[in-house]
């Protein structure tokens, strides 16, 4: 694996030579967040694609029934509070 030093002067010579100080930090983030990632992926594994659509849709499942029940206890809310000034 490439040192943390190598993989920056790979980066500032990809980059364009009207880049900011904000451009370089920020793909230096992306690349110590990625390599993170990896780190992490490869001592404590992964999950299938299957696993995950599945969580996935659990999950999106679960957020259409909040923002139902927050829908319905919002209009519930406007009617109570407007009954009184009828």
């Amino acid at each position: 694996m490439a040192t943390a030093k190598e993989r920056a002067k790979t980066l500032l010579q990809r980059l364009p030579d009207d880049c900011t100080f904000d451009d370089i930090h920020y793909h230096l983030y992306v690349i110590e967040k990625i390599g993170r990632g990896l780190e992490s992926a490869e001592k404590e594994g992964t999950i299938s694609q299957a696993e995950m659509e599945h969580w996935s849709g659990k999950m999106a499942r679960a957020c259409e029934r909040f923002s139902e029940d927050f829908m319905v206890s919002r209009e519930q809310g406007t009617q109570e509070r407007e009954e009184p000034f009828g």
